[in-house]
């Protein structure tokens, strides 16, 4: 049950690659901020974590992609690996929600991207938006989520888990540019 000030609870870290991309799950949600350009060696890491999080859940899992602006468009062979990705995990995935932290012809590009994954790829049987902020994203996702699931989503409580993973991505890199380790 969410608490009095909408705090999420716990939010499990599952891999952080500094200045590249950090990986985590909160119920049955699997974020992944992408801060730089993605790499076909980064989304096989991502597609193990996926699998390993479609079974900790025992259910359908819905992921969001958080991508920072400036992150860099992915290559060729980057979006094969992705839509390999959705292709294996299409049976439970519930829902994708993709947020492209920008503007300009770099955000509209990458937008391209995910529409073609949708169109070309196996993402047509999962809901999936293209959100310009956070909070459009936690608008729509915990309905279609729930529906796919069975797991009711609060959307103040999902927006503060969008907000910590941003702001813990800051935080890790700037102690690592300090020098100091990573947690």
């Amino acid at each position: 049950m969410p608490d009095r000030d909408n705090q999420p609870g716990e939010i499990t870290m599952l891999a952080h690659v500094r200045g590249h991309y950090l990986v985590a799950r909160w119920r049955n949600v699997m974020f992944v901020y992408w801060l730089s350009q993605g790499t076909v060696q980064a989304v096989q890491s991502i597609d193990a974590l996926f699998g390993q999080s479609a079974e900790a859940t025992a259910g359908k899992l819905s992921c969001v992609y958080l991508i920072k602006d400036g992150a860099g468009l992915p290559d060729h062979e980057t979006r094969l690996a992705v839509r390999a990705l959705h292709d294996r995990h299409r049976p439970r995935l519930a829902c994708l929600g993709i947020v492209v932290m920008g503007d300009g012809f770099w955000a509209s590009r990458l937008q391209s991207v995910f529409a073609e994954l949708r169109v070309v790829g196996g993402t047509r049987t999962s809901p999936m938006r293209l959100a310009r902020t956070t909070t459009e994203l936690a608008a729509w996702l915990p309905h279609e989520h729930a529906v796919r699931t069975g797991v009711p989503l609060n959307e103040q409580e999902l927006l503060a888990v969008l907000t910590r993973l941003i702001a813990t991505a800051a935080v890790r890199v700037q102690k690592s540019s300090l020098g100091a380790p990573e947690t």
